[in-house]
């Protein structure tokens, strides 16, 4: 990241432009890993599902604060990391998971049946943030939920 924006002088970019547009994503991963410690003791504190709720309801009220939003990083830097948060809790939470979970077969036209259904899920997003008012901010979110599902559900192994 520091590579990243030591570039702009050279390249004469605009330091904000250049974050909001290329590094918004990269900005939210430092944003995450430096209150991680944070979310632990909450988690902690709270419980998965109440940390869980509370980062949907803020990410639902970062949202809120431009509607029509079509990307996630028109929020700009100080609410984009609030919108993605719940979506990166997703991730941490099959983290901690990843050594309860086992294997069971599952038939290989049931792996491809998920393929499929995931990625018409993405063109769903993806038609309807190009073709409505409805923005990635609100239909990324939503996807992030039925891959998170999808992916910690179990783990696999395809028998024939």
């Amino acid at each position: 990241m520091g590579v990243a924006i030591a570039l702009t002088v050279p390249l004469k970019m605009k330091f904000g432009l250049y974050i909001t547009f290329i590094l918004w994503s990269l900005l939210c991963e430092e944003i995450y890993y430096f209150i991680y410690p944070f979310l632990l003791r909450l988690r902690d504190l709270l419980g998965w599902r109440t940390l869980m709720s509370l980062a949907w309801l803020a990410s639902f009220l970062a949202i809120l604060t431009n509607p029509a939003a079509k990307e996630y990083h028109d929020l700009g830097i100080s609410l984009t990391w609030v919108l993605g948060l719940p979506c990166w809790l997703l991730g941490v939470r099959m983290a901690e998971r990843l050594d309860t979970l086992y294997s069971r077969p599952i038939s290989a036209f049931r792996i491809w049946l998920w393929r499929w259904g995931i990625w018409g899920l993405s063109v769903v997003a993806s038609a309807v943030r190009f073709h409505t008012i409805v923005g990635f901010p609100w239909t990324l979110n939503a996807f992030a939920i039925v891959a998170a599902l999808c992916l910690s559900g179990r783990s696999h192994t395809i028998v024939a």
